[in-house]
């Protein structure tokens, strides 16, 4: 089946590997709008031999991510049969051990609102909390998608092939050696058998047949793991024709496929194609926050300075936790947590800005270091001199968009923040997009070979994906409006109610911190997908083998 995935970020590569371990016969094009990717783009011809014979390297940017046990469970598990084959470590991602809530003016811990982690991964099947930075998370599935192309059970499934097709090589030769000796009798005989011309015509058929054969062999050896990944970069997609599918980009050319997923982010004109309307972010009213600011800062920096080492804790107990600093009556909330293997610190901070009129999201407005002084001018005197230390900061709007009642239309589909844009507050909006992209490429495994009911089984099958994956995003969409410590919104009894008839959630709305996070980690996509998959498609459907390859720790 040939696919476009338009965005080559974490939902788009997600997609493009749960695809290709789905099913190793899906063509597969990424369309990225950065033209970093033409600096090492694959061929114009799709490679032959492997899905992605062209290694591609990250240009990702941005800040630290949360990896939450809802997908560290099949993302960065190490036993096959459990993992995608991530390895965390390797990474430098971050275990996380707790989250500590401390008083913005003194710093003082705040014991009885902290959580631990410690157990997550005996409580949550396997799944850890991982601090990442975003460029190693992305390049970690990007080197995924990379090496994807003989993953285990893959290479098993092509021996077989070619033990199947030396077999027919070897009757081959038994059929020719056949003909040689009828033409060699026929050549030996007096002339005298009214059946020689005969004999030679059955002769000449077999002869036919062999070489019907042969071009069958070889047309064989030229479709075996015809499939592939290939990343094309430069290519803005400005519009879409769901019921073809077709998508067309800004140099007016136009491209079509069986399928088409949108995964480029909360800017995505996917979602006016597929609603038939557009769909316009909106500000939060008060007392919601409305505005980020990001930046990072190396730890040896605050390390070196002996205003700042109070920060570092003597028993590195901060190097395993995210802190917060919430200022409930003033809007405004502090957090951060290292990545990149401790090297690094990752600050957000959140707040009500009512000069904030924005009305499109950009994450990479330059901020002055003054302004975000002045927003926490009263906070502690000790956290301040730290944030003095950043170089390069970042602020955007906190924009909302609401859950939307369906996330595909005929043959284009949505994925990631094109169909869920989420506030950073539970840090789930990069899971969520993970969790798409592994259910949408289960949901698309088995045989999907092309004929004239090829399009009814796709729509069949994003239906599907949509039972698994639209509740629950939509819930923790909504959710994600206000903090993990907060009371959590009254909208969100709608989708709650659906996901307990589904039987997926059985503790009615979340009252208290710990409650939210039973539901964001406990959920587990993988389960979903199985059980809808045996369900709807085939009582006996399994995950294909060699889906979850894991990795050898070192």
């Amino acid at each position: 089946m040939d696919i476009l995935i338009v965005g080559a970020g974490l939902s788009g590569l997600t997609t493009a590997l749960s695809l290709r371990r789905a099913n190793s016969s899906h063509r597969i094009t990424i369309l990225e709008r950065s033209s970093s990717y033409n600096q090492s783009s694959s061929p114009s011809s799709p490679p032959s031999s492997s899905p992605s014979s062209t290694e591609y390297k990250s240009h990702e940017i941005g800040a630290a991510i949360n990896v939450p046990p809802n997908i560290s469970r099949f993302l960065c598990h190490p036993l096959p049969g459990r993992g995608l084959g991530l390895d965390p470590i390797k990474q430098k991602f971050v275990k996380s051990e707790g989250m500590l809530v401390l008083d913005w003016k003194t710093h003082e811990e705040l014991v009885e609102k902290g959580l631990d982690h410690s157990r997550c991964e005996e409580v949550w099947e396997g799944g850890a909390l991982w601090y990442a930075h975003r460029v190693d998370l992305h390049g970690g599935l990007l080197g995924l998608v990379n090496g994807g192309g003989n993953v285990e059970g893959e290479e098993e499934e092509v021996k077989g092939k070619e033990k199947e097709e030396e077999k027919e090589r070897d009757s081959l030769k038994e059929k020719e050696l056949k003909v040689k000796v009828k033409v060699e009798e026929r050549n030996l005989g007096d002339g005298e058998d009214d059946s020689e011309d005969g004999e030679g015509e059955d002769g000449n058929g077999e002869e036919q047949e062999e070489k019907k054969s042969r071009k069958n062999v070889k047309k064989s050896d030229s479709n075996k793991r015809k499939g592939w990944v290939k990343i094309e970069g430069g290519k803005e997609v400005v519009a879409y024709n769901p019921s073809k599918p077709s998508l067309t980009l800004s140099s007016d050319q136009t491209l079509t496929a069986d399928l088409i997923i949108a995964a480029d982010g909360v800017h995505s004109r996917a979602p006016d194609y597929v609603l038939g309307h557009p769909l316009e972010p909106q500000m939060l009213p008060d007392p919601k926050l409305n505005t980020c600011y990001r930046f990072l800062i190396p730890t040896s920096e605050i390390a070196k300075d002996p205003e700042t080492q109070f920060f570092l804790d003597t028993d590195k107990k901060e190097a395993k936790v995210c802190r917060l600093w919430p200022d409930v009556e003033g809007k405004r909330r502090l957090i951060a947590y290292r990545c990149r293997g401790g090297e690094i610190f990752n600050f957000v901070v959140m707040l009500r800005d009512e000069e904030n009129t924005a009305k499109r999201e950009d994450w990479h407005a330059p901020v002055s270091k003054s302004e975000v002084l002045s927003k926490l001018s009263d906070f502690h005197p000790g956290l301040l001199k730290v944030i003095n230390k950043a170089t390069d900061l970042k602020r955007w709007p906190l924009l909302y968009r609401p859950p939307i009642p369906t996330w595909h239309k005929d043959r284009l589909v949505l994925v990631g923040d094109a169909a869920h844009p989420m506030l950073p507050h539970h840090g789930q909006g990069g899971a969520q997009a993970i969790e798409d992209g592994l259910a949408l490429g289960l949901c698309l495994s088995g045989n999907l070979s092309p004929s004239s009911s090829l399009s009814a089984e796709i729509e069949h099958r994003l239906k599907l994906y949509e039972k698994i994956r639209r509740n629950r995003a939509s819930a923790i969409q909504v959710l994600s409006n206000v903090g993990i410590d907060e009371q959590p919104p009254k909208e969100l009894e709608e989708y709650l109610r659906e996901e307990e008839e589904e039987g997926w959630w059985r503790g009615g709305v979340p009252s208290n911190m710990k409650e939210v996070i039973e539901f964001e980690y406990g959920s587990d996509v993988v389960g979903r997908t199985i059980k809808t998959m045996q369900e709807e498609v085939d009582e006996g459907w399994e995950v294909p083998r060699g889906f979850f390859p894991g990795f050898e720790r070192e």
